[in-house]
């Protein structure tokens, strides 16, 4: 009968590691999971300034006849 209560807590960490899970089991019957965030400052990728940069381009009637 202890055992149908007894209580088991799970912490498992995101796979991004911003967050961890903290999940708790009541017995069979009951759980409740909380999220807890972690603040940590994310510095963007460095830009590379040699990439080449997609263009748009579009049908334009003059362009055939400046060529």
């Amino acid at each position: 009968m202890k055992r149908l209560f007894a209580q088991e807590v799970y912490i498992r960490l995101a796979e991004d590691n911003s967050a961890f899970a903290c999940t708790t089991k009541y017995g069979r019957f009951f759980s409740k999971t909380t999220e807890f965030v972690l603040n940590y400052l994310v510095l963007p990728e460095p830009v590379d300034d040699k990439a080449p940069v997609p263009i748009k381009r579009r049908y334009s009637p003059w362009a055939s006849e400046q060529q």
